[in-house]
């Protein structure tokens, strides 16, 4: 379902700015151990912040869409026969096979790297550090050694803190928190069309809806997705090519392009496999206060059009899944 594809892109995208930051946060606080610190890096800080909470709430936009039921949801939701009454063990299993599937669906779209530190994060913006169960499982406590800093950038300031019963999800909590004021254009966007939207609402809403085909020709990849076919085997990791004669100053021309390089090409890489990042850094534009003139009079009513179907990876998935259909059905004549 195209809402499906919607909310798996922006976990991806998440989880892929979460871990961007993550560890350039972790470099910072390194740093600072014998640096002193300035108002300047207050504001890189602040801005890592506002950009980590906007990715964080176009997540919850998608998750919320779920809960609700909304739009092709309604299809599988309890409440499509107008019943409020939640079917809890049901939706329990859905929800925790849901997340489970998605984890694992993001480690792969960024590499198949780092699973731990995806699958945790995970679990505590969708259940919160109290029902974290990896983070139980694993009897981990390593926000303790995180400074206020670093634990503000990532977390932001919206936690829920109350007793067990009354605690939220973390993204529910960033769409109800009052502390920040939220561009509320962001919810509608793949939704509805709206005039006049700044940069770095046009470029979540690509991030959401452009078809993966055409990602490539705005300039945007989300973890893998985007980038050339090629590239990858049929089990989606990375084929590496054998450089035969590349230069060291054909590689810092390269690196220098990924801005996820860390590493500067030295030597001469003869007979080497290129170590080069599988998909650039997220530079997200940008964020400037809305003016008059971008505000429309009424809410918008035209949705979004469809731009692609994907009809034949639906024909596939009924051609595979069809013979297993009719042994279950002669299975059960057989009972």
């Amino acid at each position: 379902m195209r809402v499906v594809d919607r909310f798996l892109r922006a976990l991806i995208f998440y989880c892929q700015y979460y871990l961007q930051v993550a560890s350039i946060m972790a470099d910072r606080i390194l740093d600072l151990q014998n640096k002193i610190k300035t108002r300047f890096g207050k504001k890189i800080e602040e801005r890592y912040e506002a950009n980590l909470r906007d990715v964080r709430l176009l997540l919850a936009k998608e998750y919320c869409s779920m809960l609700q039921g909304t739009g092709e949801y309604i299809k599988y939701h309890h409440n499509k026969l107008g019943t409020a009454k939640s079917l809890s063990k049901r939706d329990s299993v859905i929800f925790e096979s849901v997340l489970r599937i998605s984890t694992h669906i993001a480690w792969v779209a960024l590499g198949r790297k780092s699973f731990q530190q995806i699958e945790l994060e995970l679990q505590r913006v969708f259940k919160s550090n109290t029902f974290n169960v990896v983070k139980h499982f694993l009897k981990t406590d390593f926000e303790k050694d995180m400074s206020a800093a670093e634990h503000s950038v990532l977390y932001g300031t919206c936690e829920h803190k109350e007793q067990i019963l009354g605690i939220h999800s973390p993204l529910l909590a960033e769409i109800n928190c009052d502390k920040n004021a939220i561009n509320y254009r962001l919810f509608g966007l793949g939704d509805f069309e709206y005039p006049h939207l700044t940069s770095r609402l046009l470029y979540f809403k690509n991030i959401l809806v452009t078809p993966e085909q055409q990602l490539d020709k705005v300039g945007l990849s989300i973890g893998i997705i985007g980038l050339p076919r090629d590239r990858f085997d049929t089990m989606l990791r990375e084929v590496k090519k054998q450089s035969t004669s590349t230069s060291s100053a054909s590689l810092r021309k390269i690196a220098s392009r990924m801005s996820s390089s860390r590493s500067s090409a030295g030597k001469s890489t003869k007979g080497a496999f290129l170590n080069l990042p599988l998909y650039p850094d997220i530079v997200l534009p940008e964020s400037r206060p809305d003016r008059s003139e971008d505000l429309a009079d009424a809410f918008p009513g035209t949705p979004t059009p469809i731009k692609y179907k994907k009809n034949e990876q639906r024909l596939k998935w009924l051609r595979y899944a069809e013979p297993m259909r009719r042994k279950r059905l002669q299975s059960l004549k057989k009972k």
